[in-house]
């Protein structure tokens, strides 16, 4: 952890440092699908039953630092969620196929900062390049206990006979995990930037469980979910041009 913190500082340190006309903001949206694993309870499931992984989208505000034509330093704010989702396969009318799935899903909230260096390719001929890059992201997540109970139908019954129910807890801590970026970016002629890329996180602690609960034909089930906030994502990010790009590009021309 020590040294996890510590180029963390480094990593901080280089960019505040470094030349400030060489910085730019941007906006990044994205969407990910995290991990969850099976630990514990019933290992047979009802056929109808799935839980296939929790879908969330992103929004980060990114200040971006070019050291020079190969090297690059991000950080910046982000806000995701993480959580799960349990579903139950239902009989339904092709006339209103959103009620096809019983569902129950979880999304707390999470902050991220991240400090990340990636190595930049050269501009081709079409103003594209590539980069390829990683780093660490700081992490911060509340505690919370949320129990959420459906039924079937419209009949009113107690939480321990409901159709299905589940219940959520996290624990509240910061933490420190690896992420790995690699995208495209296209640089416009008036110094806008707009890249996709592909995020993969890995989370290093057991942040979230869930116990679902469900009774089906005549059989009632429970199993025990657990999640690291491990993910694979897709980002859009836009990038404003950087400060003093206007004097730079006056200074240019009047030569």
């Amino acid at each position: 952890m020590k040294n996890k913190i510590t180029l963390l500082f480094i990593l901080f340190s280089a960019a505040s440092f470094a030349q400030t006309d060489e910085w730019r903001f941007g906006i990044n949206l994205g969407c990910h699908g995290a991990d969850t694993r099976f630990v514990s309870g019933m290992t047979t499931a009802h056929a109808r039953f799935s839980a296939d992984g929790f879908s969330a989208s992103s929004f980060d505000l990114t200040a971006r630092f070019d050291q020079n034509d190969r090297i690059m330093i991000l950080t910046g704010l982000g806000f995701t969620q993480t959580g799960f989702d349990f579903a139950i396969a239902e009989n339904y009318s092709l006339l209103s196929r959103y009620r096809e799935y019983t569902t129950i899903r979880s999304a707390l909230p999470e902050v991220q900062i991240p400090f990340l260096v990636a190595w930049k390719s050269r501009i081709n001929c079409r103003n594209h390049r590539y980069f390829i890059g990683g780093g660490l992201v700081m992490n911060f997540m509340g505690d919370t206990l949320i129990n959420e109970y459906y039924v079937a139908g419209n009949e009113v019954v107690t939480a321990d006979t409901s159709y299905m129910s589940a219940n959520f807890t996290a624990v509240h801590q910061a933490r420190i995990d690896p992420r790995i970026i690699a995208g495209v970016e296209k640089v416009f002629r008036k110094g806008g930037m707009f890249s996709v890329s592909l995020v993969a996180h890995f989370g290093t602690k057991r942040l979230l469980d869930a116990t679902v609960r469900y009774s089906l034909d005549g059989s009632s089930y429970w199993h025990h979910f657990a999640s690291n906030g491990t993910y694979l994502g897709l980002n859009f990010s836009w990038y404003f041009r950087p400060f003093g790009w206007k004097k730079r590009q006056e200074s240019l021309t009047s030569r």
